[in-house]
């Protein structure tokens, strides 16, 4: 996955926002300089979880259709999908609160957690990131 995103997603980014230009706004130097202070004392340096939870799970919902429970709906299939495969456990990572919140109450297990600082430019404080687990069998 880190393979994948490393070689195919970030790329795709850089030129997006190259092509619109983003570069160019709300000076983009200090998001760049924290962005490599955050690379150089090793804040995106995580865990491997991939052995024990070698499934991985991103979920995104419209803030129209949260609270309707369509989130908590799609994770209980997709972890029965997952059990009827066979798969010994899912992960994920995620920088929103309320997320973490969600995930806790789904029955998810915090495996790691870390502050981040290269977006305190744009969102005025430091954000943490988190990963969940849970095991299937």
């Amino acid at each position: 996955m880190q393979k994948i995103f490393l070689i195919r997603i970030v790329p795709l980014l850089i030129m997006k926002a190259l092509k619109k230009r983003i570069v160019l706004k709300r000076n983009p130097q200090n998001f760049l300089l924290d962005l490599l202070f955050s690379l150089l004392i090793g804040e995106f340096i995580r865990p491997d979880f991939s052995r024990k939870y070698p499934a991985t799970l991103h979920i995104n919902i419209d803030k129209v259709f949260r609270g309707r429970n369509i989130g908590r709906k799609l994770i209980e299939c997709y972890l029965i999908f997952l059990k009827e495969k066979n798969v010994t456990g899912v992960h994920f990572g995620v920088t929103s609160e309320s997320a973490k919140e969600f995930f806790i109450k789904l029955g998810f297990n915090m495996l790691f957690e870390k502050k981040r600082s290269y977006l305190k430019y744009y969102l005025g404080k430091h954000i943490t990131y988190y990963i969940f687990g849970i095991l299937l069998k």
